[in-house]
């Protein structure tokens, strides 16, 4: 029994022997969050009359919260009245981070 496929950027691993994938390199959600490897299963080491299967493994890589927040603006000036009741709209701030759902903003 061989076992063999993965995604070309070694971010995986499978073991030909018992089929085991293995974390090959550090994931960065970020960067990309989906990968999809074809793996193939051969029981006579792959000659040409061997029976193959085939399967289709999805890994979804979840976010972790390791993306600071930016303000979209560094400083933000305001001119008030005097005499400017309490509860009054004064200005806003806004930030964000690439993070998603419960980690993000």
């Amino acid at each position: 029994r061989r076992v063999h496929g993965g995604p070309p950027d070694n971010a995986f691993r499978i073991d030909p022997a018992s089929g085991q994938i293995f974390l090959g390199a550090s994931l960065d959600r970020e960067s990309r969050d989906l990968y999809t490897m074809t793996v193939t299963a051969s029981s006579r080491h792959g000659l040409p009359s061997a029976p193959v299967a085939i399967a289709t493994v999805t890994v979804r890589v979840t976010d972790e919260n390791d993306c600071s927040p930016v303000f979209e603006r560094q400083q933000v000036d305001v001119e008030l009245p005097m005499g400017l009741l309490p509860g009054k709209y004064v200005a806003v701030v806004t930030a964000t981070d690439d993070d998603i759902g419960y980690n993000g903003m």
